[in-house]
């Protein structure tokens, strides 16, 4: 009499299936490290549209891993719970850690390079100037740099205290707007004064600005 031998089939094919539906996590995770680089592409406006598809995607992984687990619940038993952990472990992510500034620190540090190359030109339209306050639209092909129509803000207070204001999203319908500042003094400007200012320093002479 042949005896026939448990096969890993059946657990691969489990374990996989899990990890698949576990998928229709990622996009929303994804959205969220990469919110600023979104809004600066196609305006805030677009981050609830994004956001509703990568929640959408996500609800029905989760209504799939519940007919998965129903499924096949009597013969797999705790395997089957996978996908659930797995997007449960997501949202848990998304509710806990600090995705927001993450992706503030990854806009900044991806676009560092360029936005460093407007300020020195900056600086040398404006050398001989004492006192600048102006918005200046950024050179073609570099409208990314900062959102809502490719300007920044240009600000001269004497010789040494050049102030160069990008945008990472731009206050319509409310007064709020969020603005990487580089400050040839390592300090803010005195215009600042006044207004609600929440400010955060990244490095030496660049700032993090809510300026309401």
């Amino acid at each position: 009499m042949e005896i026939k031998r448990p096969t890993l089939a059946p657990l691969i094919y489990t374990i996989i299936s899990g990890i698949g539906i576990s998928l229709f996590g990622i996009p929303v995770l994804l959205l969220r490290i990469f919110d600023y680089t979104i809004i600066a592409t196609f305006t805030q406006f677009a981050v609830p549209f994004f956001r509703l598809i990568g929640w959408s995607m996500f609800g029905y992984g989760m209504f799939i891993a519940l007919l998965y687990l129903i499924a096949y619940w009597r013969t797999n038993r705790w395997l089957v719970l996978i996908p659930l952990v797995l997007l449960w472990s997501v949202f848990a992510a998304l509710r806990f850690l600090p995705f927001d500034a993450w992706s503030l620190q990854l806009d900044f540090s991806r676009k560092h390079e360029a936005r460093m190359e407007i300020v020195a030109n900056i600086a040398e339209r404006f050398a001989q100037e004492k006192r600048v306050d102006e918005l200046v639209e950024l050179p073609f092909g570099r409208g990314y740099l900062s959102s809502g129509g490719g300007e920044i803000i240009v600000m001269k207070e004497g010789r040494d205290r050049l102030s160069v204001m990008f945008y990472i999203w731009r206050g319509i319908l409310d007064t709020s707007s969020g603005l990487f500042v580089y400050t040839e003094d390592d300090a803010l400007p005195s215009t600042y004064i006044g207004y609600d200012v929440y400010e955060k320093r990244l490095r030496e002479s660049w700032y993090f600005v809510i300026w309401r």
